[in-house]
C-alpha cells in the first residue's frame, strides 16, 4: 500500500516542508486499534516530510523521555493529528517548530478550553468559538516549538495571542520564556479546512 499524501492547507514557513495524510488510508494495516493507525500516518507523514528536505532514509523516528518524536541529528520538526488526519512539519533550518491541527470547539469542550487556556483578556479579545479555536492551536504551536528548547512545561499563560487575522497570527510571550528562547513576540500561520484549524510556528535558527 502507498500512503496518499497531500499539502497542508497552511503556509508552510521558509525552509520547511510538511504533508497531511488521512489517518484511514493506514487503518488497514492496524484494523484494531485507532490510536495505532493515527500513530503510522503520523510518523508516515514525517518520513515524507524529511524526504522533501533531502532526507532519504530518517530511519524509524524514536521518542525523547517526554514522548515527543526524536529527530534524526539536523533535522526538527513536529507532528499532530486530530479527526482522522495526521500531519508533520519539518526544517534543516529552524531552531524549534510545532504544528497542530485542532477541531472548531463547541460546547462543554469550548467552555472548558476558553477558561483552562484563554486569559481574561483573551477571553474579551478573541471571544468567537473560531477565534479561541485558533488561541487554544497557536498555543499548542508554541508549546511543541518551544519545549525542546526551554526543557520544561510551558503553560497556556506564558503566551499571550494578540493577534490573529490574514492567515497568521502573533503572540507576545512572558518574561520568563521569552528570555529562555530569546524572543519577546512570535508569529504563526493558520489555516482553516472545513472544521479543523491548522496552526504552525517555526523558531529561526
Amino acid at each position: 500500500m502507498t500512503p496518499a499524501f497531500a499539502d497542508l492547507p497552511v503556509g508552510l514557513p521558509a525552509g520547511c516542508a510538511g504533508v497531511r495524510i488521512d489517518v484511514a488510508s493506514v487503518s488497514p494495516m492496524v484494523p484494531d486499534s485507532a490510536r495505532r493507525a493515527e500513530f503510522i500516518a503520523g510518523r508516515l507523514a514525517a518520513a515524507e516530510s524529511m524526504r522533501r528536505v533531502g532526507v532519504v532514509d530518517g530511519g524509524v523516528l524514536g521518542r525523547t523521555s517526554d514522548g515527543a518524536p526524536a529527530w534524526p541529528d539536523g533535522i526538527i520538526g513536529s507532528i499532530s493529528h486530530h479527526s482522522g488526519v495526521a500531519c508533520a512539519v519539518v526544517s534543516a533550518d529552524a531552531r524549534g517548530l510545532g504544528v497542530d491541527i485542532a477541531p472548531l470547539l463547541s460546547d462543554a469542550r469550548l467552555v472548558a478550553v476558553t477558561r483552562r487556556c484563554l486569559s481574561e483578556a483573551e477571553r474579551s479579545r478573541w471571544p468567537e468559538p473560531r477565534e479561541v479555536t485558533v488561541v487554544f492551536a497557536a498555543k499548542e504551536s508554541i508549546y511543541k516549538a518551544a519545549r525542546p528548547l526551554v526543557g520544561r512545561y510551558i503553560g497556556f499563560d506564558e503566551a499571550d495571542i494578540i493577534e490573529q487575522s490574514g492567515g497568521s497570527w502573533t503572540a507576545r510571550l512572558e518574561e520568563r520564556l521569552a528570555s529562555e528562547i530569546g524572543l519577546g513576540w512570535v508569529t504563526g500561520s493558520f489555516a482553516w479546512e472545513s472544521d479543523l484549524v491548522y496552526s504552525i510556528l517555526a523558531l529561526e535558527g
